[in-house]
C-alpha cells in the first residue's frame, strides 16, 4: 500500500501516519523524507514573508483580527481612530472615530463587538463590528487606559490603566465597571489563558507579571521577569506565557504552570507587542525600536527567521488558520500583512503570495492500512498545525468489516458518534468537533473533499457509514 504525501518544498520533512478502524488499534509510523535538496542547502518549506503593505491613520498601535478572519481592527494612536481592514483585499474599507489616543483593541470570542482603549480620553469605545459604529464609551476606567483583554466567555473585558498600577474589569452586558484589580507598576500588556482563569498582566514600572484570578479578581502571584516587562501573549494550550522586555531587548517566557521565568530569548531591538499563532507553533514580537520582526519557534524558543516592517513595529495579530500575520507600524502609519507560511495557504488575503516556496513535492511512504484502500492522491492524512484535504467519499473503499460502507471522515478517537457525523454530511454542513468539559478537542469530524485545521496531533479513527 502506497500513500502519497505532499510536502511544501524542499527540505528533511518529518511524516507521521497514523490509521486504524473505528474500533481497532492504531497503526502509526514515522519516517524522515529527503525532498530534492539542491545546491548543498536546505530551505524552509515556506519562509514568512512581508506581502502587503497596508496604508492607515496615523501612528497605528494595537490590531486584533475578527475570531472569522475576515478583518483586522488597528487603533490609530493619533487619530483617534480605527481602521478596519478587510483581510482578503488587504485594504481598509471602514474608519471608525473613536476617542482621543486609541491604542489597545480586542474583539468579543463572538465577533460582534471590538473594545478600544482610549488613553487621552480616559474611556473605552465600543463598536458593533457589524456597522462598525461606536455604540457605548464606557468611563472609570483610569486615566490612561492602555490596552485590552476579553476572556473567552466574552463575558469581561481587561483593561490596563497604564498612569497607575489598576486593572479595570468590564462587564460586557452593560459595559460598566464592576471590579477594579490592584496590580504592579504601570501595568500596559495584558492576555487571558484560554481557559479563562487568569489574566497575565505586564508591569513597565515593576519588571514583573501579576496574575489575575478571574473568578475573584485578585492577585495570585507576581513572576519577576525582564527589565519593563510590555507586551504579553498565551499560548493557546495556556502552558507557557510570553513577555516583551523593551529594555532588556528579549522575551521572557513564563510556566504558567508554576507561575516561574523558564528561558529567556533574545529578539531585536526595544520588543513591543507579540503574538502567538493559532496552531502554537510561533510567536510573532514587534521590534519597536526598529524596523523588524522576530519569529520564534516556541518549540525551542529560538528565533528562527528576522523580518523587515515598517518603522517602530507595536501590534501584532493573526488570522485565525495562522496563515497571516499583521503588524503595525507605528512611525510609518501603515501596517504590514506577512504570509506565515502556515495554515490553509500561503496567507496574505488569498492571494496566494507566500514567500516563493517551491513547487509541491509528491513522495510515496508505504504503510500497510487494515480498514481501507486509500487512492495514491490521498494527502496529508495526518499533519500537527496543517490542514487536509481528505479525498472524495467515493475514493475510499471499506474493505474486511467495513466492506460496503462509505468513507465520512477520521475523528480523533474511537467514541465519536457516528449518527451526529452522518446527519452534519445529510445537511451539507462543514467541520463539527466536540471539546471535553476542560474545553479540550476531544473529537473532530471532517467531511469527504472539506479541510479542517487541528491545533493538537490527534489519533486518528476512521468514520464509516452503511
Amino acid at each position: 500500500m502506497s500513500v502519497a504525501h505532499q510536502l511544501p518544498g524542499k527540505g528533511w520533512f518529518p511524516v507521521t501516519l497514523s490509521w486504524s478502524r473505528l474500533l481497532g488499534a492504531a497503526v502509526s509510523a514515522m519516517v524522515i523524507v529527503a525532498a530534492a535538496l539542491t545546491g548543498g542547502s536546505v530551505l524552509a518549506a515556506s519562509s514568512p514573508s512581508v506581502c502587503a503593505t497596508v496604508t492607515v491613520g496615523s501612528n497605528p498601535s494595537g490590531v486584533a483580527v475578527t475570531p472569522n478572519g475576515s478583518y483586522a481592527y488597528v487603533a490609530n494612536f493619533s487619530s483617534g481612530s480605527v481602521s478596519v481592514i478587510d483581510t482578503s483585499t488587504n485594504s481598509v474599507t471602514a474608519t471608525v472615530s473613536v476617542g482621543s489616543n486609541p491604542f489597545g483593541v480586542a474583539i468579543t470570542p463572538d465577533g460582534s463587538t471590538a473594545y478600544v482603549a482610549n488613553r487621552g480620553s480616559q474611556t473605552v469605545s465600543v463598536i458593533d463590528t457589524v456597522t462598525n459604529s461606536v455604540t457605548a464609551t464606557v468611563s472609570s476606567v483610569g486615566s490612561a487606559p492602555w490596552e485590552v483583554a476579553i476572556t473567552p466567555d466574552g463575558s469581561n473585558a481587561y483593561v490596563t490603566d497604564s498612569s497607575s498600577n489598576k486593572v479595570y474589569v468590564i462587564n460586557t452586558s452593560t459595559n460598566t465597571v464592576t471590579a477594579t484589580v490592584t496590580v504592579g507598576s504601570a501595568p500596559l500588556g495584558v492576555a487571558i489563558t484560554p481557559d479563562g482563569s487568569d489574566a497575565y498582566v505586564t508591569s513597565l514600572g515593576g519588571n514583573s507579571v501579576s496574575v489575575i484570578n478571574t473568578s475573584t479578581n485578585t492577585v495570585t502571584a507576581t513572576v519577576t521577569v525582564g527589565s519593563n516587562s510590555r507586551g504579553v501573549a498565551i499560548t493557546p494550550d495556556g502552558s507557557d506565557a510570553y513577555v516583551t522586555s523593551p529594555t532588556g531587548g528579549d522575551v521572557s517566557v513564563i510556566d504558567t504552570g508554576t507561575n516561574s521565568d523558564t528561558a529567556t530569548v533574545t529578539v531585536g531591538s526595544g520588543p513591543r507587542g507579540l503574538a502567538i499563532t493559532p496552531d502554537g507553533s510561533t510567536a510573532y514580537v514587534a521590534n519597536g525600536s526598529g524596523e523588524t520582526v522576530s519569529v520564534i519557534d516556541t518549540g525551542t524558543n529560538s528565533v528562527t527567521a528576522t523580518l523587515t516592517v515598517g518603522s517602530n513595529p507595536t501590534g501584532v495579530a493573526f488570522t485565525p488558520n495562522s496563515a497571516t500575520a499583521y503588524v503595525s507600524n507605528y512611525t510609518s502609519g501603515s501596517v504590514s500583512a506577512i504570509a506565515t507560511g502556515l495554515g490553509a495557504s500561503s496567507g496574505c488575503g488569498g492571494s496566494g503570495a507566500g514567500g516563493g516556496s517551491a513547487a509541491p513535492l509528491v513522495v510515496s511512504v508505504d504503510l500497510g492500512l487494515e480498514a481501507a484502500e486509500l487512492p495514491a492522491s490521498w494527502s496529508q492524512l495526518a499533519t500537527l498545525g496543517s490542514w487536509k484535504q481528505l479525498p472524495a467519499s467515493a475514493d475510499v473503499v471499506g474493505v474486511g468489516e467495513n466492506a460496503g460502507k462509505t468513507f465520512l471522515g477520521v475523528a480523533t478517537r474511537e467514541d465519536f458518534p457516528v449518527a451526529i457525523a452522518q446527519r452534519q454530511v445529510d445537511n451539507g454542513w462543514g467541520a463539527y468537533e466536540i471539546y471535553d468539559a476542560d474545553g479540550r478537542l476531544a473529537s473532530v469530524f471532517i467531511p469527504a473533499g472539506k479541510s479542517l485545521h487541528l491545533t493538537a496531533a490527534p489519533r486518528l479513527h476512521a468514520i464509516w457509514s452503511q
